[in-house]
């Protein structure tokens, strides 16, 4: 019924398997594969957290690589500000 909002809850969800990543290496093949097709309708929502990720994407997945819960917080943070770009 909504193709692109359930899109947009499956990348989501993917993103989140970057937690339970075991390897730095799965972490980057998770995230390539997470975000390399999002539909064009899609990116303006996700821009701010591809372009963070990208820019920060060596601390970050290191971080998570030695402190898993630091993701976590990450996440939380993004989803906090993810609810005001709601309309």
């Amino acid at each position: 019924m909504f193709p692109l909002i359930s899109l947009a809850y499956i990348l989501k969800e993917q993103f989140f398997d970057f937690y339970v990543a075991e390897l730095i290496n799965e972490v980057y093949k998770l995230y390539q594969n997470c975000f390399a097709n999002v539909p064009k309708k899609l990116v303006t929502y996700f821009q701010v957290l591809i372009k963070t990720i990208n820019k920060w994407k060596d601390e970050i997945f290191n971080y998570l690589f030695h402190q898993q819960k630091g993701l976590y917080k990450i996440l939380e943070s993004f989803n906090l500000n993810d609810k005001s770009c709601l309309p």
